[in-house]
């Protein structure tokens, strides 16, 4: 189902809204961020992660990371739950929810005025980035419990930002301290059909280990999530079932 963002401001949590967790849930935390170290995730992935980790441990509707375009509007990076169908919009920073906590100064947890939503931005130095959102189907569902959550999955986000942009900057410092030349354009090698085949094959094993990486990162309270279950589809595929199989005589003339 999608989700729209409206209007709202940011109020402090009162303490007699917390909801009462276990000590599990930073146990969790820290996993999911060892499991994305030592897996060495593309950051479109960690997103996906840290917004399904922010949906489950803080009982909401649904979760989302949403990152400046630009002066005016922000988008939709990874969304969890309800947020789902809107992974790729955008809304104003001036006329939604997200974007009131986006112009916060700071990177403090706060609650949208109707009781509905938990927001934080996240953060390169002094600068705002994107946010951090969750939601929830009513008023008064959220506490201080949830938004230490939220904040700590932020911090571990903001840190993934940053070091995604390190390395773009440096990728770009390093390509122009390379010589400039003047190259033509090789023409593609045709490929047989039996060479496709082969190619497409080599491309689902390595789609199969990406998605066994991701898997291994969720905690434990989302291994029943329609994510991972989507994952576990991906990854008992039988590859080498496929491989085995030959193509027809002929398969490979064009």
């Amino acid at each position: 189902m999608r989700h729209e963002q409206g209007l709202a401001t940011v109020v402090h949590l009162a303490p007699d809204t917390a909801r009462g967790h276990d000590g599990g849930h930073l146990q969790q935390i820290i996993e999911t961020q060892r499991a994305i170290s030592a897996a060495d995730l593309d950051l479109d992935t960690v997103m996906a992660v840290i917004s399904a980790c922010a949906h489950e441990l803080t009982g909401a509707k649904g979760a989302a990371v949403l990152l400046a375009a630009g002066d005016t509007v922000l988008r939709y990076a990874a969304g969890s739950g309800s947020f789902e169908a809107n992974v790729g919009e955008t809304v104003q920073i001036r006329d939604s929810a997200a974007g009131s906590v986006f112009l916060q100064d700071g990177a403090t947890v706060g609650a949208f005025a109707d009781g509905c939503g938990l927001g934080v931005s996240l953060r390169r130095g002094d600068k705002a980035i994107g946010v951090l959102v969750a939601v929830a189907s009513g008023p008064d569902v959220f506490g201080e419990d949830d938004a230490s959550i939220l904040g700590l999955l932020s911090v571990m986000l903001s840190a993934a930002l940053s070091n995604a942009e390190r390395q773009a900057r440096h990728r770009a410092k390093m390509l122009a301290l390379q010589p400039r030349l003047i190259l033509k354009r090789p023409r593609a090698a045709r490929r047989s059909r039996s060479k496709r085949w082969n190619d497409a094959l080599a491309e689902m094993v390595a789609v199969q280990s990406e998605c066994t990486a991701w898997f291994d990162a969720l905690p434990q309270s989302l291994r029943d999530s329609a994510t991972a279950v989507a994952l576990q589809d991906m990854i008992d595929l039988d590859l080498d079932a496929i491989a085995a199989i030959q193509p027809p005589l002929g398969y490979g003339r064009d």
